[in-house]
C-alpha cells in the first residue's frame, strides 16, 4: 500500500486506489484479467517477511498483456528501515519502466519515519476501516488510531484516518454529526499542523 502511494506520485503513472488493489489480495484470476478490470498494463506484487529485527521484501513487475515478468528483486533490511525500504522499491519499479522521474529521485525517497508499533496499529485501524464497508465499527477501528497517536503524536495520517472513520460512520447513519464533528474536526486542524500538503487530509476536508 505505501509503495503504490509513492508510485501513485508520478505523472506518468496511473495507480488504482488500495482497495480497489487490496480486492485482488487473494484472488485467483490471472494478471490479464487483473489488468483488464483495473485498466491497468503493469501489476507490482510482492512478499514481506519479518523475523524478528530482519525484514525482507520481494517484489515483482508483471507485463499482464504478455504475461511475464519484466522485473524482480529482493530487499533484505533491517526492521527500522521499514520506511525507507518504500523509497527504495518505488525508485526501482520507476527505472525498470524506464520513466522520467523528472528529478523526482528524492521526492520518492523521501520517507516520513514514524514510530514503528504506533504505524502497525494505524495500519490494523486502517485495515478494518476498509473492511467495515456500509456498517463500520467504530469499536475496532477508533481505538487503533488514537493509540497511534498517543505512541507517535506526529503520525498524521492516524489523525485523517480518524476523521474519515467518524464520517463514515455518520454518513452510514450510525450517529448524528453534531456527536462526532468536533472530534473528526479536531483530528483534521492536527493533522494540517503537521502535513498541510498531505493529499487525503482534502479529500476528507
Amino acid at each position: 500500500e505505501d509503495i503504490l502511494t509513492k508510485l501513485a506520485g508520478l505523472p506518468e503513472l496511473k495507480v488504482p486506489s488500495r482497495i480497489s488493489s487490496n480486492a485482488y489480495q487473494n484472488s485467483d484470476k490471472t494478471a490479464r484479467v487483473i489488468s483488464q478490470e483495473l485498466g491497468v498494463r503493469y501489476i507490482l506484487e510482492g512478499s514481506v517477511l519479518a523475523k524478528e529485527d530482519d525484514l525482507i521484501i520481494t517484489a515483482r513487475l508483471i507485463d499482464a498483456g504478455q504475461d511475464e515478468i519484466v522485473w524482480t528483486k529482493s530487499f533484505n533490511r533491517k526492521l527500522q528501515d521499514y520506511f525507507r525500504v518504500q523509497g527504495e522499491v518505488a525508485q526501482s519499479v520507476g527505472n525498470s519502466l524506464q520513466l522520467n522521474l523528472q528529478g523526482r529521485e528524492k521526492e520518492l525517497a523521501h520517507i516520513d519515519q514514524f514510530d514503528i508499533k504506533a504505524y502497525q496499529l494505524y495500519k490494523t485501524g486502517l485495515r478494518n476501516y476498509d473492511q467495515g464497508g456500509s456498517y463500520p465499527t467504530l469499536r475496532n477501528i477508533v481505538p487503533f488510531f488514537e493509540e497511534a497517536i498517543r505512541i507517535d503524536s506526529l503520525l498524521y495520517p492516524a489523525y485523517v484516518g480518524l476523521a474519515n472513520a467518524y464520517i463514515t460512520y455518520n454518513y452510514f447513519g450510525r450517529t448524528k454529526a453534531k456527536d462526532v464533528y468536533p472530534a473528526l474536526k479536531k483530528a483534521l486542524e492536527r493533522c494540517r499542523e503537521i502535513k498541510p500538503d498531505y493529499p487525503q487530509l482534502y479529500t476528507a476536508l
